[in-house]
């Protein structure tokens, strides 16, 4: 599309944006999304730095926003929650890919959810919300085999209920024998 004044290339002002995707409806293709009709607005924003493993695959970052939950957090943080084990005691115990393949069934059947990364011991996925935003989740098994630590993080500056995503995660996890290691 051209800008307003008929200049190729030039970013179209928001009148002439609306106008654009008003006229498309009228014509009958599809609407865009709220967001898409501003050029140079990407609600997705860039996939954060330090994802994945930290220390020697011990680990994962601690929250760098107050928009985050983590089970690396301070005990004593408003952003930590507790880890989750998959062995349950007094119950039969499971094996690392056998929770591995929990979670990720978990995973696939959540709304918004994309598993975008997946590795022995790791689990990186997107989370997809409201007008496109999305939120990093990653999931790491230690190494002595019992426990998943997670951390839940917003790429941009809009509230996400990290809390609610992570408590729903654990709900259906419990139904295939997972705990969390603490209350919070």
């Amino acid at each position: 599309m051209s800008a307003a004044d008929g200049s190729e290339g030039a970013p179209l002002s928001r009148r002439a944006a609306l106008f654009a995707a008003g006229a498309a409806v009228a014509a009958g293709a599809a609407p865009l999304p709220a967001f898409a009709q501003f050029p140079g607005f990407d609600a997705k924003g860039d996939r954060p730095s330090g994802l994945g493993p930290q220390g020697d695959g011990r680990y994962l970052s601690l929250c760098d926003s107050a928009n985050c939950v983590s089970s690396s957090e301070d005990v004593y943080s408003k952003r930590f929650l507790p880890p989750w084990t998959y062995n349950d005691e007094g119950k039969k115990a499971k094996t690392r890919e056998q929770a591995m393949g929990d979670l990720l069934e978990v995973l696939k059947t959540t709304k918004g959810a994309t598993v975008v990364t997946q590795k022995p011991n790791y689990v990186y996925a997107e989370f997809e919300r409201e007008l496109g935003l999305v939120d990093d989740v990653e999931f790491l098994f230690s190494p002595d085999g019992q426990t998943v630590e997670y951390r839940s993080a917003a790429r941009k500056a809009k509230q996400s209920d990290h809390r609610g995503r992570i408590k729903a995660l654990r709900v259906e996890l419990q139904k295939k024998g997972w705990r969390s290691l603490g209350f919070r």
